[in-house]
């Protein structure tokens, strides 16, 4: 855990490759009647069965968990099952992303510490530079909002934790609002994430030595005014990311043993689902952010297949008219 000073945000990008890991603000300053009857009654319950299966099962479509990892040295892309904790390394990269996001058709984005520049990023971890916006000294969390078509991200500098809405291509910025001032606590990377209900979260820990029991916050983005919700997740902090239905938050204090959660976003409260495994065996990498891509493949062929499904089922019940 680091503090941040004025001196440690204008060094150069060696100094602050691990520099500011979680940082501590501080001050200062889903043909007859009876041969009809048995259509009916046999045929209809088994295309709406078949249907019912396919709805269901396009709506729990798994997407893809991308993440990135660093141990001050190597910057690390990858995957996550979120429900084993297995990261599969996909490729390295010379940005280190400190928070990612995915857009419009899958795409993700993500936010480099040491340039401050946003990059667009493959699921082959090819990066490409993207916009014209940098951040005012380093952006530690960004998310795309679908219901207006642009970028938020929080900045932290030695005084504040400031959210700022970027256009959608990227070539301008505005700040919104402060979200914490001096003193105010240790902030992870990845902390900011679209969730469930289309509300923005953001999590950080008023613990500024151990940056213990992290909280959850809804943030309004007109104002970034924070809204706390229950009454601390009971972890470390997090970097956080959803699948759209569900919010999950990945330890980033720790690099041994790193817990992946679910997260409650009515209580507040996280429950581990797994502990990360396939980093590097030198137990020195931080998970710094993830984002959750749909598989949009899979779910196209499950839709086509449920519209299938329909057109057949009308055809029977057509069929099976006295």
């Amino acid at each position: 855990m680091h503090v941040i000073s004025d001196t440690l945000l204008t060094n150069n990008p060696m100094n602050t490759q691990k520099s500011s890991r979680c940082l501590l603000l501080q001050n200062t300053k889903n043909h007859n009647r009876s041969k009809s009857v048995i259509r009916k009654i046999n045929r209809k319950p088994i295309w709406a069965a078949v249907l019912a299966f396919v709805l269901s099962y396009v709506a729990t479509v798994q997407a893809t968990v991308y993440v990135t990892a660093d141990n001050g040295t190597t910057n690390l892309f990858g995957s996550l099952d979120v429900a084993t904790g297995q990261f599969t390394q996909i490729n390295t990269t010379t940005p280190l992303f400190f928070a990612m996001t995915t857009g419009q058709g899958g795409q993700i984005y993500g936010a480099d510490l040491n340039s401050g520049n946003l990059f667009t990023i493959s699921p082959s971890g090819v990066t490409a530079p993207f916009g014209s916006v940098t951040a005012p000294s380093a952006f530690y969390g960004l998310a795309y909002s679908r219901a207006t078509g642009n970028f938020f991200a929080d900045n932290l500098d030695p005084m504040n934790v400031t959210l700022y809405s970027i256009a959608g291509n990227g070539n301008s910025s505005a700040p919104v609002g402060v979200l914490a001032g001096p003193n105010s606590g240790i902030f992870p990377t990845g902390n900011l994430t679209f969730g469930p209900g289309g509300n923005l979260y953001f999590d950080y820990s008023s613990d500024t030595v151990n940056g213990s029991n992290s909280q959850l916050y809804k943030v309004n983005t007109s104002t970034g005014a924070l809204t706390a919700i229950g009454s601390g997740l009971n972890t470390d902090i997090l970097a956080l990311f959803s699948d759209g239905t569900n919010l999950y938050g990945v330890d980033s204090f720790v690099t041994s043993d790193i817990p992946v959660y679910s997260i409650d976003t009515t209580t507040g409260v996280a429950t581990q689902v797994s502990t990360v495994t396939g980093l590097p065996g030198s137990d020195d990498y931080f998970v710094d952010t993830a984002t959750s891509v749909p598989d949009t493949g899979s779910t196209s062929t499950l839709l086509f297949l449920a519209f299938s499904v329909l057109v057949v089922g009308n055809r029977l019940r057509r069929g099976a008219r006295c």
